[in-house]
Parts: C-alpha cells; sequence; structure tokens
C-alpha cells in the first residue's frame, strides 16, 4: 500500500542519512589513493606481522577507532587496546597463515590456522580489511565455511611453504 512516490522519498532520506553516518571515502577510493605500491606495503605489512604474531606491528597498522568483529558471533572489538588484548589473549594461540584474496573489490585475507603440533594449516576465516586514511579502520573475520567455498582458495595449505 506504499506509493512509488514514498518510497523514492523514504530512500532518498535513507541515502542521505547513511551518508551523514559514513563520512569515508568508499573502499575502492581508499585502494585508488594508497595505489598498487602503497597497497602491496600494506599487504606485506599485515602478512608479516600476522604470520609472526606481532601484535604491536598489527596494531601500529590500525586506526585508533578500529573494530574487529566476526559475524555471525556476536563478539567484538573496538580501539587498537581491545584489538590487541583479544590478539594477545585469543588469536595467536596457534600459528597462521595469510594469503591475500580479493572479496567485492575490497582488500582482504583467507586466513589458515595450524593445527596444535604442526601439521597443515586448516581455512578458518575470510578477513576483509576497511581502510581509511591508509589506515585499517575494521577487520571483519568471516569464520563461517559456508561462506569459505565462494572464493578460490584451498581449504589446507601445507606445513612448509
Amino acid at each position: 500500500d506504499t506509493t512509488p512516490a514514498s518510497v523514492n522519498s523514504a530512500l532518498q532520506r535513507a541515502r542521505k542519512a547513511a551518508g551523514e553516518r559514513v563520512p569515508h571515502p568508499s573502499q575502492q577510493a581508499e585502494l585508488a589513493t594508497l595505489g598498487a605500491g602503497g597497497r602491496r606495503q600494506l599487504v606485506d605489512a599485515l602478512v608479516a606481522a600476522w604470520e609472526r604474531a606481532d601484535v604491536p606491528a598489527i596494531l601500529e597498522l590500525l586506526a585508533d577507532d578500529a573494530r574487529f568483529l566476526m559475524p555471525p558471533l556476536p563478539a567484538w572489538f573496538s580501539g587498537r587496546g581491545g584489538i590487541g588484548r583479544f590478539l594477545t589473549e585469543r588469536m595467536f594461540a596457534t600459528p597462521w597463515r595469510l594469503v591475500p584474496i580479493d572479496a567485492n573489490g575490497q582488500l582482504a585475507f583467507a586466513c589458515y590456522q595450524g593445527e596444535q603440533g604442526g601439521g597443515r594449516f586448516r581455512l578458518s576465516a575470510v578477513n576483509v580489511v576497511g581502510l581509511r586514511a591508509g589506515r585499517v579502520m575494521e577487520l571483519a573475520g568471516f569464520i563461517d565455511p559456508a561462506l569459505h567455498r565462494h572464493f578460490d582458495v584451498p581449504e589446507e595449505l601445507p606445513q612448509e611453504r
């Protein structure tokens, strides 16, 4: 029972409200601003720090108000301090390997968690990275295996590179 005019009006108000709440440029614009060299530098730094479990180096790449979330889990971590505690206390209890991928035009990583006692690395998450002013403002770790099949990545990596 809604007219096209009222639907269009509601859409216009929603777009305006979203634009006011999300002042940062699109991720494509962020990646373009970084350029190929800047993107490679950021990817290399994030992969190296993550695989070394180097929390201070990871935190240096984050915006002050960065967030780390893992949909559909209700847990999320906000700010460098909260993210740092989570990485230190939980994330790096096992080793990780990251493989850079693309997810809907955004920077992302296939994240492989090592088995206790060595062995293979199993695909555990796809982390999509949101950027603002050249820093990581959001890490969204998608842990649902049903999502992983949409990416052309192996389910496992060997222990040795």
